[in-house]
């Protein structure tokens, strides 16, 4: 018996791993060329239902025929629950990934297969949020290398408001940890108080560890480079970060720093008004958004790279690093373009009358 999850269409393997299977292929109409065989996507952590329906609602719309393995992270993973306590709970998607049989299959155990027993290398689009998205995503990695002694066979990474940096500031943190704190605590005063003694007893409490072993930011910042996990900087494995100048709490510096330092084959889209993994509020941003997602699946094996063929982007200020292998997509230089293109156009009518 299976409860019902509160993303419409998935069904729920624990109360935080969440399964969409797709209807059958001949149903579908439309399908994208070369779709994975798998996205998984790791939410922001304590990320409302609401607000995940709108990422799992256009993918479905992108690639109808791709199976979705939702991951969800709670505060709790971060400031009381241990490293290993994370890795546990993500043994459901591991039976799921693996076809492995339940040990002990509870109330939320479904037991569907995936679309081959391990998954070929470059199957999966990992499309993780902020730092909560990111350990679920390196916590999962780190899981299925140890279960199957194989990398995590991931295609493409999409980072939105991820990876900060490993010694995040005190107003970023209780930024941050304000944030998951319940509806009761509104007021602004109240949510930044509370996060920043929530914030102070998480550090009290990993203070006196290695960090680079229990401590999650850093066993995070480690994970996602590491080679043993995925195929972190292949030429074939494109990277997609998409960032804004307005988060409070991952700064577009780190992400930009993370960005260039990783050597990943990369696709920079820094926002300008953009809020935290809320880069697809606005209309504009939504279409840039999802255009960049698109681009980094099929433009990679459409295009036969990255390249500049950014369908759907609209007038972007772009730079090219050949050497370094990165492309920086600046959208926040849209509304200045069209203002600067507005302008020139009044002083060339002005020109002409006179």
């Amino acid at each position: 018996m299976t409860s019902s999850s509160p993303i419409p269409g998935f069904t729920p393997l624990s109360p935080t791993i969440h399964l969409y299977q797709p209807p059958s292929p001949t149903l579908t109409h439309h399908t994208s060329p070369n779709p994975p065989q798998l996205i998984i996507l790791c939410t922001w952590t304590s990320a409302k239902p609401a607000h995940i329906a709108k990422y799992t609602t256009a993918y479905q719309s992108l690639h109808p025929t791709t199976p979705i393995l939702l991951i969800t992270t709670h505060i709790t993973d971060l400031i009381i629950h241990s490293i290993p306590h994370k890795a546990k709970s993500l043994l459901p998607a591991l039976t799921y990934l693996l076809r492995l049989p339940a040990t002990t299959p509870g109330p939320y155990f479904s037991p569907f297969s995936p679309p081959t027993a391990r998954l070929p290398p470059g199957s999966i689009l990992l499309h993780t949020f902020s730092e909560g998205g990111s350990f679920a995503a390196v916590s999962l990695a780190t899981t299925y290398l140890h279960h199957s002694k194989q990398k995590l066979p991931v295609g493409a990474f999409i980072f939105d408001s991820t990876p900060g940096s490993p010694t995040p500031s005190f107003a970023s943190s209780t930024a941050a940890f304000a944030r998951t704190l319940p509806g009761f605590c509104q007021h602004n005063v109240i949510r930044k108080s509370v996060g920043g003694v929530v914030y102070l007893s998480f550090r009290a409490r990993s203070g006196n560890r290695d960090k680079a072993r229990r401590d999650w930011l850093h066993f995070t910042q480690l994970g996602l480079n590491n080679e043993r996990l995925w195929d972190s900087s292949s030429e074939s494995v494109p990277t997609t970060y998409l960032f804004s100048e307005k988060d409070d709490l991952v700064l577009w510096e780190d992400v930009q720093d993370h960005a260039v330092r990783a050597k990943r084959r990369s696709l920079m889209v820094r926002f300008k008004e953009t809020g935290h993994c809320g880069h697809v509020m606005g209309e504009r941003e939504r279409g840039i958004y999802w255009a960049a997602v698109r681009l980094t699946w099929e433009g990679v094996r459409v295009d036969g790279g990255l390249g500049v063929k950014l369908h759907g982007l609209g007038r972007t200020t772009v730079g090219w690093n050949n050497r370094k292998g990165w492309l920086s997509l600046d959208s926040l230089c849209l509304e200045e373009e069209e203002e600067e293109e507005e302008e020139e156009e009044e002083e060339e009518e002005e020109r002409i009358r006179t």
